[in-house]
């Protein structure tokens, strides 16, 4: 018997020789992403009544496979990471595939200004204006050279240690003082995985450069891994799994805690009543929901004041190799609008071009409809490309900055605390927190599933 099996056979047993509340659901969880999902079967596999509710109208979250040009495309999470041990665990259980990852991308180019620059030129091109030692750097290894030495962190959980709050301040506040160029910090911001460097805390970004204190071997010699048919696969499943299948469409407006259990509100009108609740949903969804009694002020604060991460692709068609013409990789970093060009490469070789447009970059991509996208895409990368033009067509484009869902992952602010907020669980009486937000360990999709699991523990321990 597998560790989750055992979890849940002892969980099973002290919740069964409860007396159940006149609560229709034990729990009602709420979201239906990996998160959600984790929760909702983690409680069902001990005996529990579960009902999830989930605001759009299929279940993954950030878990997201879109078809186009003939192609099925991941616009959310992609790689299952080498100690994603609890999303290996949950794909074997439900028969979903996971394989060595299939694609991969190449070197890079570079357009700076109005050059277009190989690598191997950086370090003597007019258009690198970075200052000494940076000269020699790569613009896309800035962050690692400059920034990720800076970190006091080596493990995830670290993150939460109050002994660090001087590195909870703005990353560009950080890398100015370290003696970091104006213009190596600029490339920097253009390109992270942020909405920008002075709105992003340094430490933050130190926790996403951090592994799990708890991370296995990795799992194969494959290392990364993808789910075979897509990403969204793997919620599907696991959402079929569910007893009482989940309420799509079912946006949450108010949870009110009563003495005997919490009542749920839907923008239908409809209330649901049950023991405890799961709020699995972004933060951004959160900051949406009225509850009674009032969040906690620290808590109320990190709810309304979140910000996460705006992540805009297009996906573009090379209809021939023009790469062949500049003589620079098919991959392009762009410190204009484009930012970054992504050739995905298949063993066939180049499958197809993402435009990857982040952070505070992505807000006038935001505003527009999705053909002005994808057309403004096509003409930027002959503007700063001129070997493409002609040879690539748009397929179709994709924003996370949705009104639920805010971005593709949360962004901690300078002087946030960075998930102090959330230890233990952030419990709020019958109410318990589960995202990535929440995490304590690993990244991305099994960071999901590991604070679901953990606020299922909660409530069955409640």
């Amino acid at each position: 018997m597998d560790r989750r099996a055992l979890l849940a056979a002892g969980l099973a047993a002290t919740f069964a020789g409860r007396v159940r509340s006149q609560a229709r659901h034990d729990a009602i969880v709420v979201g239906a992403g990996l998160a959600g999902l984790s929760a909702a079967l983690t409680l069902q596999d001990a005996g529990a009544r579960v009902m999830v509710l989930e605001a759009q109208d299929r279940p993954g979250g950030r878990l997201r496979t879109e078809s186009g040009g003939g192609l099925t495309i991941d616009v959310g999470a992609v790689e299952v990471g080498p100690h994603y041990r609890r999303i290996r665990a949950w794909a074997e259980r439900f028969g979903v595939g996971i394989r060595p990852i299939t694609r991969r991308f190449g070197g890079f180019g570079y357009a700076i200004g109005d050059r277009l620059v190989a690598a191997a030129d950086w370090p003597s091109s007019p258009a690198n204006l970075t200052v000494g030692a940076e000269r020699e750097i790569a613009p896309a290894a800035l962050e690692a050279r400059l920034l990720r030495p800076l970190s006091p962190i080596r493990t995830v959980d670290q993150a939460a240690d109050p002994a660090l709050a001087a590195f909870d301040r703005s990353a560009f506040d950080l890398l100015t003082e370290a003696g970091a160029s104006a213009e190596a910090i600029r490339l920097m911001d253009r390109w992270t995985n942020a909405p920008s460097l002075a709105g992003a805390s340094a430490l933050g970004l130190f926790r996403e450069f951090a592994r799990s204190p708890n991370a296995p071997p990795p799992t194969g010699p494959e290392g990364a891994s993808e789910i075979v048919g897509g990403s969204a696969t793997l919620p599907a499943a696991m959402a079929a799994a569910l007893a009482v299948p989940v309420r799509y469409g079912a946006l949450v407006t108010a949870v009110s805690q009563t003495p005997s259990g919490v009542e749920v509100r839907l923008d239908s009108g409809e209330t649901l009543r049950a023991g405890h609740v799961v709020m699995a949903a972004p933060l951004t969804a959160v900051a949406l929901i009225a509850f009674s009694p009032h969040l906690p002020p620290e808590l109320s604060s990190a709810v309304s004041g979140a910000v996460y991460a705006r992540v805009t692709q297009v996906h573009l068609l090379p209809e021939s190799p023009f790469w062949e013409d500049d003589g620079l990789p098919p991959s392009l970093y762009v410190d204009g609008p484009l930012e970054r060009v992504f050739a995905v490469e298949t063993e066939r070789g180049v499958e197809r071009l993402v435009c990857w447009i982040n952070g505070d970059g992505a807000i006038d991509w935001d505003q527009m409809g999705e053909a002005d996208r994808v057309e403004r895409a096509v003409s930027e990368l002959a503007r700063v490309r001129p070997s493409s033009a002609g040879k690539v067509r748009g397929v179709f484009s994709w924003s996370w900055a949705g009104p639920l869902s805010g971005g593709i992952r949360h962004a901690p602010r300078p002087g946030e605390g960075l998930g102090q907020v959330w230890q233990p669980g952030g419990a709020h009486t019958r109410v318990f927190f589960a995202g990535e937000h929440t995490r304590r360990e690993e990244h991305g999709m099994e960071a999901a599933c590991e604070t679901g699991e953990r606020s299922a523990r909660a409530v069955l321990s409640a």
